[in-house]
Protein backbone atom coordinates (compact mmCIF):
# COMPACT_ATOMS: atom_id res chain seq x y z
CA UNK A 1 0.00 0.00 0.00
CA UNK A 2 1.70 3.21 -1.20
CA UNK A 3 1.01 6.40 0.79
CA UNK A 4 1.54 9.92 -0.59
CA UNK A 5 2.41 11.72 2.65
CA UNK A 6 3.22 14.86 0.71
CA UNK A 7 -0.48 15.13 -0.07
CA UNK A 8 -1.67 14.68 3.55
CA UNK A 9 -1.55 17.32 6.22
CA UNK A 10 0.89 16.52 9.06
CA UNK A 11 -1.84 15.98 11.67
CA UNK A 12 -3.78 13.68 9.37
CA UNK A 13 -0.61 11.75 8.63
CA UNK A 14 0.11 11.28 12.31
CA UNK A 15 -3.42 10.07 12.95
CA UNK A 16 -3.15 7.63 10.07
CA UNK A 17 0.14 6.24 11.42
CA UNK A 18 -1.41 5.75 14.87
CA UNK A 19 -4.36 3.92 13.30
CA UNK A 20 -2.05 1.70 11.26
CA UNK A 21 0.07 0.95 14.32
CA UNK A 22 -2.97 -0.07 16.31
CA UNK A 23 -4.71 -2.15 13.67
CA UNK A 24 -2.00 -3.45 11.31
CA UNK A 25 1.15 -4.05 13.40
CA UNK A 26 2.46 -6.79 11.12
CA UNK A 27 2.50 -4.52 8.06
CA UNK A 28 4.66 -1.76 9.56
CA UNK A 29 8.32 -1.65 8.52
CA UNK A 30 10.65 -3.78 10.62
CA UNK A 31 7.76 -5.71 12.15
CA UNK A 32 7.29 -3.04 14.85
CA UNK A 33 3.78 -2.87 16.19
CA UNK A 34 4.11 0.46 18.00
CA UNK A 35 5.60 3.87 17.44
CA UNK A 36 9.25 4.56 17.90
CA UNK A 37 10.18 0.89 17.98
CA UNK A 38 8.09 0.08 21.07
CA UNK A 39 5.91 -2.98 21.30
CA UNK A 40 2.19 -2.33 21.74
CA UNK A 41 0.75 -2.53 25.25
CA UNK A 42 -0.67 -5.88 26.20
CA UNK A 43 -4.42 -6.16 25.92
CA UNK A 44 -6.17 -7.00 29.20
CA UNK A 45 -7.93 -10.35 29.16
CA UNK A 46 -11.70 -10.16 28.92
CA UNK A 47 -13.53 -10.06 32.27
CA UNK A 48 -15.77 -12.92 33.23
CA UNK A 49 -19.54 -12.38 33.67
CA UNK A 50 -19.14 -12.78 37.44
CA UNK A 51 -16.51 -10.04 37.55
CA UNK A 52 -18.68 -7.75 35.44
CA UNK A 53 -21.62 -8.37 37.78
CA UNK A 54 -19.51 -7.43 40.79
CA UNK A 55 -18.45 -4.24 39.03
CA UNK A 56 -22.10 -3.35 38.40
CA UNK A 57 -23.00 -4.02 42.04
CA UNK A 58 -20.24 -1.73 43.25
CA UNK A 59 -21.39 0.98 40.83
CA UNK A 60 -24.99 0.65 42.02
CA UNK A 61 -23.91 1.08 45.64
CA UNK A 62 -21.86 4.12 44.72
CA UNK A 63 -24.80 5.70 42.89
CA UNK A 64 -27.11 4.97 45.83
CA UNK A 65 -24.73 6.83 48.11
CA UNK A 66 -24.62 9.81 45.77
CA UNK A 67 -28.42 9.87 45.46
CA UNK A 68 -28.83 9.80 49.24
CA UNK A 69 -26.30 12.60 49.61
CA UNK A 70 -28.15 14.76 47.07
CA UNK A 71 -31.50 14.09 48.79
CA UNK A 72 -30.09 15.14 52.13
CA UNK A 73 -28.59 18.29 50.69
CA UNK A 74 -31.88 19.14 48.98
CA UNK A 75 -33.79 18.63 52.21
CA UNK A 76 -31.38 20.81 54.16
CA UNK A 77 -31.53 23.58 51.58
CA UNK A 78 -35.29 23.55 51.14
CA UNK A 79 -36.00 25.46 54.33
CA UNK A 80 -33.99 28.63 53.65
CA UNK A 81 -35.12 28.69 50.01
CA UNK A 82 -38.75 28.38 51.07
CA UNK A 83 -38.38 31.25 53.52
CA UNK A 84 -36.92 33.48 50.82
CA UNK A 85 -39.62 32.67 48.32
CA UNK A 86 -42.58 33.09 50.65
CA UNK A 87 -42.64 36.87 50.45
CA UNK A 88 -41.16 37.22 47.01
CA UNK A 89 -43.15 38.91 44.27
CA UNK A 90 -42.69 36.71 41.24
CA UNK A 91 -42.31 38.25 37.81
CA UNK A 92 -42.09 35.41 35.28
CA UNK A 93 -39.83 35.97 32.32
CA UNK A 94 -38.91 33.96 29.28
CA UNK A 95 -35.25 32.95 29.28
CA UNK A 96 -33.22 32.83 26.09
CA UNK A 97 -30.15 30.64 26.57
CA UNK A 98 -28.59 31.85 23.34
CA UNK A 99 -29.91 28.96 21.26
CA UNK A 100 -31.95 31.22 19.02
CA UNK A 101 -31.72 34.69 17.59
CA UNK A 102 -35.29 35.58 18.49
CA UNK A 103 -35.52 38.81 20.54
CA UNK A 104 -36.20 38.58 24.25
CA UNK A 105 -39.83 39.26 25.19
CA UNK A 106 -40.61 42.38 27.17
CA UNK A 107 -40.47 41.94 30.96
CA UNK A 108 -43.75 41.26 32.69
CA UNK A 109 -45.52 44.28 34.10
CA UNK A 110 -44.94 44.38 37.88
CA UNK A 111 -48.00 43.52 39.92
CA UNK A 112 -49.10 45.90 42.66
CA UNK A 113 -50.18 43.80 45.63
CA UNK A 114 -53.71 44.29 46.92
CA UNK A 115 -53.29 44.51 50.69
CA UNK A 116 -55.65 42.89 53.13
CA UNK A 117 -58.42 44.99 54.64
CA UNK A 118 -60.16 44.87 57.98
CA UNK A 119 -63.66 43.44 58.30
CA UNK A 120 -66.62 45.75 58.29
CA UNK A 121 -69.15 45.49 61.10
CA UNK A 122 -71.47 43.50 58.85
CA UNK A 123 -68.66 41.06 57.99
CA UNK A 124 -67.83 40.64 61.66
CA UNK A 125 -71.44 39.68 62.29
CA UNK A 126 -71.40 37.27 59.33
CA UNK A 127 -68.14 35.56 60.27
CA UNK A 128 -68.64 35.00 63.97
CA UNK A 129 -66.74 32.58 66.14
CA UNK A 130 -63.03 32.00 65.63
CA UNK A 131 -62.79 33.20 62.00
CA UNK A 132 -59.63 35.30 61.85
CA UNK A 133 -59.37 35.80 58.07
CA UNK A 134 -61.47 35.36 54.95
CA UNK A 135 -59.85 34.65 51.58
CA UNK A 136 -61.97 34.62 48.44
CA UNK A 137 -65.04 34.28 50.66
CA UNK A 138 -63.66 31.25 52.51
CA UNK A 139 -63.06 31.37 56.26
CA UNK A 140 -59.69 30.73 57.88
CA UNK A 141 -60.26 29.73 61.50
CA UNK A 142 -58.00 30.51 64.42
CA UNK A 143 -57.99 26.87 65.59
CA UNK A 144 -56.73 25.59 62.21
CA UNK A 145 -54.16 28.37 62.04
CA UNK A 146 -52.87 27.77 65.55
CA UNK A 147 -52.60 23.99 65.05
CA UNK A 148 -50.16 24.50 62.18
CA UNK A 149 -48.19 27.16 64.06
CA UNK A 150 -47.88 24.79 67.04
CA UNK A 151 -46.64 22.00 64.74
CA UNK A 152 -43.96 24.26 63.29
CA UNK A 153 -42.95 25.06 66.87
CA UNK A 154 -41.81 21.44 67.21
CA UNK A 155 -39.44 21.80 64.24
CA UNK A 156 -36.07 23.15 65.36
CA UNK A 157 -35.24 25.17 62.26
CA UNK A 158 -38.75 26.55 61.55
CA UNK A 159 -37.80 30.05 62.72
CA UNK A 160 -39.22 32.30 65.41
CA UNK A 161 -42.92 32.75 66.17
CA UNK A 162 -43.33 35.56 63.67
CA UNK A 163 -41.82 33.47 60.86
CA UNK A 164 -44.01 30.49 61.74
CA UNK A 165 -47.16 32.60 61.83
CA UNK A 166 -46.41 34.26 58.50
CA UNK A 167 -45.62 30.95 56.83
CA UNK A 168 -48.85 29.44 58.16
CA UNK A 169 -50.93 32.43 57.09
CA UNK A 170 -49.54 32.35 53.57
CA UNK A 171 -50.07 28.59 53.33
CA UNK A 172 -53.74 28.86 54.32
CA UNK A 173 -54.34 31.89 52.09
CA UNK A 174 -53.03 30.01 49.05
CA UNK A 175 -55.05 26.93 49.96
CA UNK A 176 -58.33 28.82 50.37
CA UNK A 177 -57.66 30.80 47.20
CA UNK A 178 -57.42 27.55 45.22
CA UNK A 179 -60.51 26.03 46.84
CA UNK A 180 -62.45 29.25 46.29
CA UNK A 181 -61.43 29.42 42.64
CA UNK A 182 -62.40 25.82 41.82
CA UNK A 183 -65.40 25.25 44.04
CA UNK A 184 -67.20 22.72 41.83
CA UNK A 185 -64.26 20.46 41.08
CA UNK A 186 -62.88 20.69 44.63
CA UNK A 187 -66.28 19.66 46.01
CA UNK A 188 -66.24 16.64 43.71
CA UNK A 189 -62.71 15.81 44.88
CA UNK A 190 -63.88 16.00 48.52
CA UNK A 191 -66.70 13.56 47.83
CA UNK A 192 -64.29 11.12 46.17
CA UNK A 193 -61.70 11.27 48.96
CA UNK A 194 -64.43 10.75 51.57
CA UNK A 195 -65.65 7.69 49.65
CA UNK A 196 -62.08 6.34 49.53
CA UNK A 197 -61.63 6.79 53.27
CA UNK A 198 -64.96 5.05 53.93
CA UNK A 199 -63.89 2.01 51.92
CA UNK A 200 -60.58 1.87 53.78
CA UNK A 201 -62.43 2.03 57.10
CA UNK A 202 -64.61 -0.85 55.91
CA UNK A 203 -61.51 -2.99 55.47
CA UNK A 204 -60.97 -2.88 51.73
CA UNK A 205 -57.39 -3.30 50.51
CA UNK A 206 -55.28 -0.18 50.08
CA UNK A 207 -54.28 -1.07 46.52
CA UNK A 208 -57.89 -1.63 45.49
CA UNK A 209 -59.03 1.73 46.90
CA UNK A 210 -56.03 3.58 45.53
CA UNK A 211 -56.54 2.20 42.03
CA UNK A 212 -60.20 3.19 42.13
CA UNK A 213 -59.79 6.77 43.40
CA UNK A 214 -56.15 7.86 43.42
CA UNK A 215 -54.59 10.19 40.88
CA UNK A 216 -51.32 10.83 42.61
CA UNK A 217 -47.66 9.85 42.04
CA UNK A 218 -46.25 6.30 41.99
CA UNK A 219 -49.57 4.60 41.40
CA UNK A 220 -47.84 1.40 40.30
CA UNK A 221 -45.98 1.25 43.66
CA UNK A 222 -49.09 1.71 45.83
CA UNK A 223 -48.45 5.45 45.95
CA UNK A 224 -45.22 5.10 47.93
CA UNK A 225 -43.61 8.47 48.61
CA UNK A 226 -41.24 10.17 51.04
CA UNK A 227 -42.44 13.34 52.72
CA UNK A 228 -39.90 15.87 53.94
CA UNK A 229 -40.20 19.18 55.73
CA UNK A 230 -41.42 21.96 53.42
CA UNK A 231 -43.21 19.30 51.41
CA UNK A 232 -44.72 20.43 48.09
CA UNK A 233 -47.83 18.54 49.20
CA UNK A 234 -48.47 21.35 51.68
CA UNK A 235 -48.09 22.15 55.35
CA UNK A 236 -51.23 20.28 56.47
CA UNK A 237 -50.03 17.09 54.77
CA UNK A 238 -46.57 17.55 56.28
CA UNK A 239 -48.07 17.97 59.76
CA UNK A 240 -50.25 14.87 59.33
CA UNK A 241 -47.26 12.81 58.15
CA UNK A 242 -44.90 13.80 60.97
CA UNK A 243 -47.48 13.57 63.77
CA UNK A 244 -49.09 10.21 62.89
CA UNK A 245 -47.78 6.95 64.30
CA UNK A 246 -46.27 4.25 62.13
CA UNK A 247 -48.90 1.83 60.85
CA UNK A 248 -51.74 4.35 61.06
CA UNK A 249 -53.83 5.85 58.25
CA UNK A 250 -54.58 9.59 58.44
CA UNK A 251 -56.87 11.72 56.34
CA UNK A 252 -58.50 13.10 54.41
CA UNK A 253 -56.06 16.02 54.68
CA UNK A 254 -56.12 19.21 52.65
CA UNK A 255 -52.95 19.38 50.60
CA UNK A 256 -51.64 22.32 48.62
CA UNK A 257 -53.33 21.16 45.41
CA UNK A 258 -55.54 18.24 46.44
CA UNK A 259 -56.95 16.02 49.14
CA UNK A 260 -54.72 13.29 50.58
CA UNK A 261 -54.96 10.10 52.62
CA UNK A 262 -51.68 8.80 54.06
CA UNK A 263 -50.67 5.38 55.34
CA UNK A 264 -47.56 5.91 57.49
CA UNK A 265 -44.93 3.17 57.01
CA UNK A 266 -42.02 4.66 58.97
CA UNK A 267 -39.50 7.47 59.34
CA UNK A 268 -35.96 7.96 58.07
CA UNK A 269 -34.30 9.96 60.86
CA UNK A 270 -31.27 12.20 60.27
CA UNK A 271 -29.14 14.54 62.37
CA UNK A 272 -31.42 17.49 61.64
CA UNK A 273 -35.19 17.94 61.52
CA UNK A 274 -34.89 19.31 58.00
CA UNK A 275 -33.42 16.03 56.79
CA UNK A 276 -36.05 13.72 58.30
CA UNK A 277 -38.22 11.76 55.87
CA UNK A 278 -41.56 10.04 56.36
CA UNK A 279 -42.10 6.85 54.36
CA UNK A 280 -45.76 6.68 53.41
CA UNK A 281 -48.32 5.61 50.85
CA UNK A 282 -50.56 8.24 49.32
CA UNK A 283 -54.04 8.41 47.86
CA UNK A 284 -54.29 11.81 46.23
CA UNK A 285 -57.17 13.54 44.43
CA UNK A 286 -56.47 17.03 42.99
CA UNK A 287 -58.85 19.92 43.50
CA UNK A 288 -58.80 20.70 39.79
CA UNK A 289 -57.82 18.86 36.63
CA UNK A 290 -55.22 21.36 35.40
CA UNK A 291 -52.24 21.86 37.75
CA UNK A 292 -51.23 24.94 35.77
CA UNK A 293 -54.48 26.66 36.61
CA UNK A 294 -53.94 25.98 40.31
CA UNK A 295 -50.37 27.27 40.12
CA UNK A 296 -51.67 30.54 38.67
CA UNK A 297 -54.10 30.99 41.55
CA UNK A 298 -51.39 30.19 44.10
CA UNK A 299 -49.14 32.79 42.47
CA UNK A 300 -51.94 35.33 42.63
CA UNK A 301 -52.30 34.68 46.34
CA UNK A 302 -48.55 35.23 46.86
CA UNK A 303 -48.65 38.53 44.98
CA UNK A 304 -51.72 39.88 46.75
CA UNK A 305 -54.21 39.47 43.90
CA UNK A 306 -56.95 37.88 45.99
CA UNK A 307 -59.68 39.31 48.21
CA UNK A 308 -58.31 39.01 51.74
CA UNK A 309 -60.10 40.27 54.85
CA UNK A 310 -58.84 40.10 58.46
CA UNK A 311 -60.82 40.45 61.66
CA UNK A 312 -58.53 42.82 63.56
CA UNK A 313 -55.02 44.23 63.88
CA UNK A 314 -53.81 41.10 65.69
CA UNK A 315 -54.71 38.96 62.66
CA UNK A 316 -53.25 41.59 60.33
CA UNK A 317 -49.84 41.36 61.99
CA UNK A 318 -49.69 37.62 61.29
CA UNK A 319 -49.62 38.26 57.53
CA UNK A 320 -46.43 38.56 55.48
CA UNK A 321 -45.49 42.26 55.14
CA UNK A 322 -46.28 42.23 51.42
CA UNK A 323 -49.97 41.55 52.16
CA UNK A 324 -50.40 44.22 54.82
CA UNK A 325 -51.64 47.77 54.12
CA UNK A 326 -48.94 50.40 53.96
CA UNK A 327 -48.37 52.25 57.21
CA UNK A 328 -49.53 55.89 57.11
CA UNK A 329 -46.66 58.31 56.63
CA UNK A 330 -45.98 60.81 59.38
CA UNK A 331 -45.96 64.35 57.95
CA UNK A 332 -42.61 66.11 58.11
CA UNK A 333 -42.21 68.70 60.88
CA UNK A 334 -41.84 72.24 59.51
CA UNK A 335 -38.78 74.02 60.75
CA UNK A 336 -39.25 77.39 62.47
CA UNK A 337 -36.05 78.91 61.09
CA UNK A 338 -35.81 79.31 57.32
CA UNK A 339 -32.38 79.11 55.77
CA UNK A 340 -30.93 81.05 52.85
CA UNK A 341 -27.52 81.25 51.23
CA UNK A 342 -25.01 83.74 52.59
CA UNK A 343 -21.66 84.79 51.36
CA UNK A 344 -19.40 82.11 50.00
CA UNK A 345 -22.40 79.79 49.83
CA UNK A 346 -22.67 79.54 53.62
CA UNK A 347 -26.22 79.03 55.04
CA UNK A 348 -27.32 81.71 57.50
CA UNK A 349 -30.58 82.60 59.20
CA UNK A 350 -32.97 84.55 57.00
CA UNK A 351 -33.18 87.31 59.66
CA UNK A 352 -29.39 87.75 59.57
CA UNK A 353 -29.40 88.00 55.79
CA UNK A 354 -31.65 91.07 55.97
CA UNK A 355 -29.22 92.98 58.22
Amino acid sequence: MALRFDLIRPIQAAALLVALAANLPAQLPGGLGGIGGQEPAAVAPPRSPAEKLEDLKREIERLKGEIEFVKQRAALGAGPIKDRLQNRVFSPRSIDAGQSTAPMPAPAVPVTPQPARRMTSDEQQKYQGDVMMVCQGRAIRTADFQALVDYLGTVKDAGDLTSREQRTALELIRLEAVLGSFEESSLEAKQQIDAAKKELDEGKAWTEVQNRYGRGPNMAQEGKIQIARYSPLGLEVEKAAFTTEKGKVVGPVRGATGYAILAIDGMTKTDTDAGDMIDARLIFIPYHGDPGDMDKVRAQAITGQVDLVVRDDAALMKLPPSLRPAMPQVPAVKRDVEMTTGGQDQPVKKEEAKK
